[in-house]
């Protein structure tokens, strides 16, 4: 189903009062300064990290130019971690729990393979620790799954999410004893526990294009072939095709092209080999089309009209998802190695900065 531009503000502008601002100018640059501000604030008013966030930001800004944003991002998600590592703080409530443990690590863990090319020894640490609260099953049993879609309201995400970067690993680390029965764990998990949603072969796709894990050539193609055949007339994504995850007030999701799921194919697609550049195009011009005057793309949050912080989740995407894009002449030619840098230039596309 495709709305047109003015029935779609219509709609968000009824369930979401005074969210929905108006169109902009295509900006790289709005986007990186709106994402800097949100995780600071973030941190300021809730001193934790959070999967949409500042958790995803840091592997956004380490695509960005981001310079010191960044790295008091960073900084700050490895001070909370080594708050119940090393100082072994009682984990209170949501702080300290084990999606947060395993979110911030994994998300250091790529910032830092895009930034530096490899994990640092802090990183790695991080790692260990949430790897030490891996079950034997391979998942997190505690993983937080309140219907808040995409990232906690299941345990798939965050065997995911682990599974592909373990992939983007140094051999050295994919070496130890430890991670490698880590890794295998996660990929019994998987196959004990198929996707039940399009997010979820997503990720799937993500953690087989990062050496994660291993998907057939035909699971692959049919996975791939799914989340294309989803593509809107308009050229973007609806968030109900990627999983129908149940609204608190029993509404329907709308099945209208969004931001983040929209973000999340271009990323995932152009991350597993799939080479329809005009697929991509169609896509990268819905989002350059949709982006708010404040730098952010909206996305509804699937599960009550508030706070809609799905709309972070879909900034940062969007901002990775247009990098990697970009067509291959306008990359580094200097970018070497098994990093993201092979898919996207650190100092960002020039496309409408």
């Amino acid at each position: 189903m495709v709305l047109n531009s003015w029935i779609w503000t219509t709609l968000i502008c009824m369930s979401s009062p005074g969210l929905q601002e108006p169109i902009g100018e295509f900006s790289l640059k709005a986007a990186d300064r709106y994402l800097a501000e949100a995780s600071g604030k973030w941190v300021q008013t809730y001193n934790c990290v959070s999967c949409h966030t500042n958790g995803l930001y840091l592997l956004t800004g380490a695509m960005e130019p981001a310079g010191e944003p960044w790295r008091e991002a960073r900084a700050f998600a490895l001070e909370y971690l080594d708050r119940y590592i090393s100082e072994e703080l009682e984990p209170r409530g949501q702080y300290g729990a084990v999606e947060g443990m395993v979110a911030a690590a994994c998300f250091l863990a790529l910032g830092d393979s895009v930034r530096f090319g490899t994990f640092t020894p802090e990183v790695q640490r991080a790692l260990d620790h949430a790897l030490s609260l891996q079950d034997v099953s391979g998942h997190w049993p505690d993983w937080l799954a309140c219907n808040w879609p995409p990232y906690e309201s299941d345990h798939h995400f965050g065997v995911t999410l682990m599974a592909l970067t373990l992939g983007r690993a140094p051999e050295e680390y994919r070496q130890k004893d430890t991670v490698k029965t880590a890794q295998a764990a996660l990929q019994t998990w998987l196959s004990k526990n198929p996707p039940q949603n399009l997010h979820q072969k997503g990720m799937l796709l993500w953690a087989h294009a990062e050496n994660g894990i291993t998907l057939s050539p035909d699971v692959l193609a049919d996975y791939r072939n799914e989340l294309l055949s989803k593509q809107e007339e308009d050229g973007g994504w609806c968030m109900a095709s990627l999983g129908d995850w149940p609204r608190s007030d029993g509404s329907s999701q709308l099945d209208v092209s969004e931001a983040y799921p929209t973000a999340f194919a271009i990323w995932i697609l152009s991350r597993s080999g799939h080479d329809d550049q005009e697929v991509i195009d169609r896509a990268v011009d819905w989002l350059k089309a949709n982006q708010g005057e404040s730098g952010r793309w909206f996305s509804r949050s699937q599960r009550k009209d508030k706070m809609h912080y799905l709309s972070e989740a879909a900034t940062n995407m969007a901002s990775i998802a247009i990098r990697a894009s970009a067509p291959r002449s306008d990359r580094s030619k200097s970018d070497v190695g098994r990093t993201l840098r092979n898919q996207v230039d650190v100092e960002g596309t020039t496309q409408g900065q």
